[in-house]
């Protein structure tokens, strides 16, 4: 099986708060073709790491920001496997729905 759909977690910069937090976007991109969406998590830009994709620290905080991603990323992929085996086109329209 071809590898159809990436997913990656980032963090969108120009939509800072009040208190300087961030919000968290995922980004799955199946065959060229994009869908960002929110996560509903928002953190500081200094507690971000961009290889992991994940958040840095070992705070209570980060452990469940980190969870919440880890489970986000579980529920794509499941999404994605499901769509495989009912023989369904894996695109972002179907993945969507």
């Amino acid at each position: 099986m071809n590898q159809v759909m990436n997913q990656i977690f980032y963090i969108r910069k120009s939509r800072a708060n009040a208190n300087n937090e961030f919000p968290i976007f995922a980004r799955i991109t199946i065959l060229g073709e994009r869908w960002d969406f929110s996560t509903g998590i928002k953190t500081e830009i200094t507690k971000w790491c961009n290889k992991s994709y994940k958040l840095k620290g070992n705070s209570e905080a980060t452990r469940l920001k980190n969870s919440q991603l880890t489970s986000l990323a579980h529920k794509i992929s499941e999404v994605e496997k499901t769509l495989i085996k009912l023989g369904k086109i894996v695109n972002v329209e179907t993945f969507k729905n």
